[in-house]
């Protein structure tokens, strides 16, 4: 009778530490399968496990708050320095409440100057990609838009002596040339879409002949 009481006493206690160590309530009521002897971050036992509770750093909510603030960022930026082993159910409060610990090493991983050079990384990379969009819109718009009519269809200026491009063949000689010579971008531009004759376009006679 008694090694029957011991060991229905063995299996209350050890049903205890199994509710204590792996099935906390959570705050919103579900329940956490956190080892939380072990590391909250990797997972593993053993090794230099330090508590937030108590360093001498600060107060260890905040250390807990600070830290799953930077998680949530790097997990923003899809960027995350190392898989872990907790979900967003687990708040500050919880790992205090649980004496959560964790590696030094594994901590170092989410440290806050990796996180602010990963979110100016971030921020380079979309301000010169803004800026490459910007460039080239303003370029399709420099090639795309009107022209003096007044100058030399090929090179623009007004000066010199200019020619009217007067017939069906010169406007599709023009248009050979910015196609299959010269590859003019800009010219093949100021072309598209216009009737030379009927635009008057002007040019150079150097400049057809060049």
């Amino acid at each position: 009778m008694r090694v029957n009481l011991n060991f229905r006493g063995i299996l209350v206690l050890y049903s205890k530490i199994l509710i204590k160590n792996f099935f906390l309530p959570t705050p919103c009521g579900q329940i956490s399968t956190m080892d939380w002897e072990a590391c909250a971050i990797c997972g593993h036992g053993g090794g230099d496990l330090r508590c937030p509770e108590n360093s001498k750093q600060g107060n260890g909510l905040e250390i807990c708050s600070q830290f799953l603030e930077r998680v949530a960022k790097y997990q923003d930026l899809q960027e995350l320095p190392a898989s872990i082993k907790f979900s967003e159910e687990h708040d500050a409060d919880l790992f205090l409440r649980s004496h959560a610990k964790w590696h030094k090493s594994c901590h170092l991983k989410f440290s806050p100057s990796k996180l602010i050079r990963l979110q100016t990384k971030r921020q380079l990379v979309g301000e010169s990609t803004n800026e490459h969009h910007q460039q080239s819109k303003s370029k399709r718009r420099r090639l795309s838009g009107s022209f003096d009519k007044r100058g030399c269809i090929f090179c623009s200026e007004v000066s010199g002596t200019l020619h009217d491009c007067s017939t069906m063949e010169l406007d599709h000689d023009i248009r050979r040339m910015a196609t299959e010579l010269l590859q003019d971008t800009e010219l093949l531009a100021r072309t598209s879409g216009r009737d030379l004759v009927v635009i008057e376009a002007k040019y150079h006679f150097n400049c057809l002949s060049a």
